[in-house]
C-alpha cells in the first residue's frame, strides 16, 4: 500500500476510535488499537521523513559504554555525554547537524509520565517499609537493604523510586513543561549544562526525559545519531520513546561489552525491538575491549597476540549466537567489530600534546587506563610510536568508519527501502493481533450480556459473597499445593534433565608435543645426553572450546526447562482455581473472571520477570575461570632434566608427567564446573524461594482481594445490564468499527 495512502486510512482509523463510549470493555479496546495505531503511523511518517538524514540509533544495555563510545566518535573524548551510573542518568540524546547556532532542546516528563513513575516509586517505598517492619535489624544499613529490595521488587519500582528520591523542588516545577531550547557556543558549554540536566548530581537530572542536540560539527553532516538510554531500560516511558527513535533508525550500532559478549537480554532486544521497527543494518561492536585484555591469563603476552586470541574467541561466540537469531535479524548484520572507545579518546588527547601525557589533559580514568595496560604490556607502551600503534589496534574506529561509509552512506537509498518494506510488514502483524484481541474481548462481552439478566447478576452475586468463606479454604489448599509441586519440579529438573547435560570432562583435548630433555647416559663415560620424546599434551584451544559448548548446553537447558515449567505451573494453577471454583455450584460461574483478575495480578504483577533466571552473569564469570585455567602454564611445563638413567626409562617418566598433567586438568575442570553447575541451580532455588514467598502472601490475602473484585465486577455489570439492549448496541457498534478497521488495513 502507498504509505500516504496508508496514513490517510491510519489517521480516520485513529478519529473513529476517539468516539465516545460509556463502555469499559469497548474504551479498553479502543485504546489499545489505537495505541498500536498511533505507533503505526507515527513510524511510517518518520521513516518517510527521515530520508534526507542518515539515521543511526546507538543501543545496548546500560553500562555498555554507548555515551563513551560516541563521546570519543564525536567529541574527541571528551565527557559531553554524561557516563550513565544509574537509569536515572540514562537519558534518551539525539545529536543533528545544524547550519546555524548550536542549541540544545530540553524536554522533561509529562505530568501523565511523572504519575506512571510515582505509582511505581510508592510500590517500592511500600515493599520497603515492609521489609525494614519484618527485618528491623536492616535500618540504617542501606547497602543490606538495597540489596534485599533487589530481591522483592521490579527494575521499574527501583529506578522510579530513585528517580522521585532525587527529584528537587526546582526540578519538580519543570514536569509537564513543553521542551526549552537553549543555544551554546563550544563543547566546554554544552559539558557544563548536560551535568545539570542528565549528571549523577544534576538539579534536573530526575525530570529530564530526552535531549535534543544541534550542532555546527561537520563530523554530523547528513547524520542523525540516536544514544538510547540501554536495551534494559526499566523507566517504561522513556523506553517507549526509545522504540518511537529507533523507527527513524536506517541502522544501529548495537554495543555489547565485550567481557560479558551477546548475552539473552542482547538477542531479545535485537529479535523483539529491531526487528519490528524494520532495522536492516546492524554494526555489532564488543565494546569496552581494552577489559579483557587485562585479564591475567595474558600477563606474558604482547598486546597484538592477546587482542588477536580474544577477537577469536569473541568472533565465535558472536558467530553461535547470530544462529540463535531469527533470519530477518541475523541477515541485517553488517559485521562485527571489538573496539575501546577509551583507547580512542586517549589516544585523540594524546596526539594533540604531541604524546606528552603530561600536557594530555587526561582524566583520573583515562590515566589509569593507560597505567593499566603498560604495566601489562610494558613493550607495546614504551615510547609514543608504540603507544599511538596500540591504541589504535585496541581503538579499531578506522574500522567502524568504513562501516559508516560503506555499509550505511553508501547503502541508504537500499536501506530506506528495506526498512520501508520490514516495518510495514512487522506492523501489519502487531496491528493484525492487536485488532483481533479487542474484538474477541468485545465479542465475550456481548456473549455475557445475552445470556445473562440484571436479576440473575445480582443472585449470583450475592451467592458468590456469601460463598466466600467456603471458597477461601479450598483455594488455599491448592495454592500450598502448587508451591509443593514447584519445588518438587525443580528438583526434578536437577535429578533428571540437568544431569542428561552436566558438565563432565572425561578426558581434554590433545596434541602430540616434542619435549627435549636431559640425562646421564649409563654406559661408563657417564655423559650428558640430549633426547626428546613425543607426548600428549591439553590443546588449550579445543579444550576451552569444548568445555564452552558444555557450559553453554548446561545453562540453554535449566533456563529453558525453568521457563517452561514457570509458565506450564502458571497455567496449571489457573485452570485448577478455576475448576475448583466452578464446582462451587452453577451459579458461581462468573467467579471465573473474578478469579482471573486476582491471578493475573499475582502472576502479571508480582511475578513479572519470574520465567526468566538470567544466568548469562553466572556463565561468564565461570567461563573466565575455567578459559584462567586451562592457559595455566604449568599444565605444559615438565621436568626435562635427569640424572643417571637409560634412555627408554627417562622417554617413560616424561610420558609419565604428560599422563599426570593432562589427569590433574581433568580433576581441576571436574571441580571447577562443580562449582559452576551448583551457582546455575542455586539462581534457579533461589527464583523458587520468591515466587513461594509471593504465592505463600497471596494466600494469606485471596479472601479480601476475592471480596474486591467481586464488588468491583458487580458495579461494573449492574451498570451494563440496568440498560441491557443500550448495552448490546454498544458493543455491536463497537465490534463493526473495528472489523471495518481491520477490512480497510487488509
Amino acid at each position: 500500500m502507498n504509505p500516504i495512502k496508508l496514513q490517510e486510512i491510519l489517521t480516520d482509523a485513529i478519529a473513529r476510535l476517539d468516539t465516545p463510549t460509556e463502555l469499559p470493555v469497548v474504551r479498553k479496546a479502543y485504546d489499545n488499537v489505537k495505541e498500536v495505531l498511533r505507533t503505526y503511523k507515527s513510524g511510517v511518517q518518520k521513516v518517510l521523513d527521515s530520508n534526507s538524514l542518515l539515521c543511526i540509533g546507538v543501543v545496548g544495555q546500560m553500562k555498555a559504554g554507548k555515551s563513551s563510545f560516541l563521546n570519543s566518535l564525536l567529541f574527541d573524548g571528551d565527557t559531553v555525554l554524561p557516563i550513565a551510573a544509574t537509569p536515572m542518568t540514562a537519558g534518551l540524546t539525539t545529536l543533528q547537524y545544524t547550519t546555524d547556532e548550536n542549541v540544545l532542546e530540553i524536554c522533561y516528563y509529562s505530568k501523565n509520565d511523572w504519575e506512571v513513575i510515582k505509582n511505581e516509586a510508592n510500590v517500592y517505598r511500600e515493599l520497603r517499609n515492609q521489609l525494614l517492619e519484618d527485618n528491623p535489624q536492616l535500618r540504617g544499613k542501606e547497602k543490606l537493604i538495597i540489596a534485599e529490595m533487589k530481591n522483592i521488587s521490579t527494575a521499574a519500582q527501583q529506578s522510579s523510586y530513585e528517580l522521585v528520591e532525587n527529584l528537587t523542588l526546582e526540578a519538580g516545577a519543570k514536569i509537564g513543561q513543553d521542551p526549552m531550547r537553549v543555544e551554546f557556543g563550544d563543547i566546554n558549554d554544552l559539558q557544563s549544562m548536560m551535568k545539570d540536566l542528565v549528571g549523577a548530581g544534576g538539579k534536573f537530572t530526575s525530570v529530564v526525559s530526552i535531549l535534543h542536540i544541534y550542532l555546527n560539527d561537520a563530523r554530523l553532516k547528513g547524520l542523525r545519531i540516536v544514544d538510547t538510554p540501554g536495551v534494559n531500560d526499566p523507566v517504561v516511558s522513556r523506553e517507549t520513546r526509545t522504540l518511537e527513535f529507533l523507527h527513524e533508525c536506517h541502522g544501529v550500532f548495537m554495543l555489547s561489552r565485550a567481557d560479558h559478549f551477546f548475552g539473552d537480554d542482547d538477542k531479545c532486544f535485537m529479535d523483539e525491538r529491531l526487528s519490528t521497527v524494520g532495522i536492516s543494518a546492524i554494526l555489532m561492536i564488543g565494546s569496552q575491549f581494552d577489559l579483557a585484555l587485562r585479564n591475567p591469563q595474558y600477563m606474558e603476552w604482547d598486546l597484538k597476540s592477546a587482542a588477536n586470541d580474544i577477537r577469536t574467541s569473541l568472533n565465535g561466540i558472536f558467530q553461535s549466537r547470530r544462529q540463535m537469531l531469527r533470519p530477518e535479524t541475523s541477515s541485517a548484520f553488517c559485521t562485527c567489530i571489538f573496539s575501546s572507545g577509551m583507547a580512542q579518546g586517549v589516544l585523540t588527547k594524546l596526539k594533540k600534546a604531541f604524546f606528552d601525557e603530561q600536557q594530555a589533559s587526561l582524566d583520573r580514568d583515562e590515566a589509569k587506563f593507560i597505567e593499566d595496560l603498560r604495566s601489562q604490556y610494558p613493550s607495546d607502551f614504551s615510547n609514543a610510536i608504540s603507544t599511538e600503534r596500540s591504541l589504535q589496534l585496541l581503538a579499531d574506529f578506522g574500522s567502524i568508519e568504513n562501516v559508516i561509509i560503506n555499509d550505511f552512506k553508501k547503502r541508504k537509498k537500499t536501506l530506506i527501502h528495506q526498512k520501508l518494506t520490514n516495518y510495514f510488514k512487522e506492523q501489519e502483524n502487531v496491528l493484525s493481533q492487536a485488532l483481533n484481541s479487542a474484538c474477541r474481548k468485545i465479542e465475550s462481552e456481548l456473549d455475557f450480556v445475552n445470556s445473562t439478566d440484571l436479576n440473575q447478576l445480582r443472585s449470583q452475586v450475592a451467592i458468590l459473597s456469601n460463598a466466600t468463606d467456603s471458597m477461601v479454604a479450598p483455594l488455599q489448599i491448592i495454592i500450598d499445593s502448587y508451591s509443593r509441586k514447584l519445588q518438587h519440579r525443580l528438583e526434578n529438573i536437577e535429578e533428571h534433565d540437568l544431569q542428561a547435560v552436566r558438565v563432565d570432562c572425561k578426558r581434554v583435548k590433545s596434541t602430540s608435543s616434542s619435549i627435549s630433555y636431559t640425562r646421564i647416559s649409563t654406559s661408563f663415560l657417564s655423559r650428558k645426553k640430549n633426547n626428546y620424546v613425543y607426548v600428549d599434551v591439553v590443546n588449550r584451544e579445543s579444550t576451552k572450546e569444548d568445555q564452552e559448548q558444555a557450559m553453554e548446553k548446561y545453562r540453554v537447558t535449566l533456563d529453558k526447562k525453568w521457563r517452561d515449567m514457570f509458565i506450564k505451573f502458571q497455567e496449571e494453577m489457573l485452570q485448577e482455581m478455576v475448576k475448583r471454583t466452578s464446582q462451587l455450584g452453577p451459579s458461581l460461574a462468573n467467579c471465573t473472571l473474578t478469579l482471573t483478575n486476582i491471578l493475573n495480578t499475582t502472576f502479571n504483577v508480582k511475578l513479572e520477570g519470574c520465567e526468566t533466571l538470567k544466568l548469562v552473569d553466572k556463565y561468564n564469570e565461570h567461563l573466565n575461570i575455567m578459559r584462567s585455567y586451562v592457559n595455566q602454564e604449568d599444565h605444559t611445563s615438565l621436568n626435562n632434566s635427569f640424572g643417571k638413567m637409560s634412555e627408554s626409562d627417562a622417554d617413560e617418566k616424561v610420558r609419565k608427567q604428560s599422563k599426570e598433567k593432562l589427569n590433574n586438568i581433568i580433576s581441576g575442570l571436574n571441580s571447577r564446573d562443580s562449582a559452576y553447575m551448583e551457582e546455575l541451580k542455586g539462581v534457579a532455588r533461589k527464583r523458587t524461594k520468591n515466587v513461594i514467598d509471593i504465592l505463600s502472601d497471596f494466600r494469606d490475602n485471596i479472601a479480601s482481594s476475592i471480596q474486591l473484585s467481586i464488588s468491583s465486577i458487580l458495579e461494573e455489570k449492574t451498570a451494563q445490564l440496568d440498560n441491557k439492549q443500550k448495552t448490546i448496541d454498544e458493543l455491536q457498534k463497537g465490534l463493526e468499527c473495528l472489523n471495518s478497521i481491520q477490512t480497510e488495513l487488509q
